[in-house]
């Protein structure tokens, strides 16, 4: 359980750091790869600190936390949260809409994927002495 949990942890970590490096480097031509428009410099700004920032700050912590034994199981929660909440979100949103492509179906695939990994080893970790 123990490499499976760090496993899930730092590719959580990574993934949440590098989509917020992307938005925060080019957030509109990232963006417009997935088939998302937007335009301007409000735009262009808000895109970088929220999701830009939001998302190195919270992959940040979860690599934080996955570096310090005591604060793996709080990663795990937090990543459980993160991906749940997102994933939860693009799925109402998928059936709400019908939209259906590609993109939407991996990112809804590997977020709830690490929703369930991350939960079920959350329930399986040792709770804090």
């Amino acid at each position: 359980m123990r490499i499976l949990t760090l496993i899930v942890l730092w590719l959580s970590g990574l993934s949440l750091l590098g989509f917020g490096v992307a938005l925060l480097v080019a957030p509109i031509d990232v963006l417009a790869r997935i088939d998302v428009t937007v335009t301007g410099a409000i735009a262009d700004t808000e895109i970088r600190a929220f999701y830009g920032g939001l998302e190195i700050a919270l992959g940040l912590l979860v690599l934080a936390w996955t570096i310090r034994p005591e604060r793996r199981r709080d990663a795990l929660l937090l990543t459980a949260v993160i991906y749940g909440g997102i994933g939860l979100a693009r799925l109402g949103s998928m059936l709400a809409t019908g939209d259906d492509a590609g993109f939407l179906r991996f990112a809804l695939a590997t977020e709830l994927g690490f929703l369930v990994l991350a939960a079920l080893l959350y329930a399986k970790a040792p709770p804090p002495r």
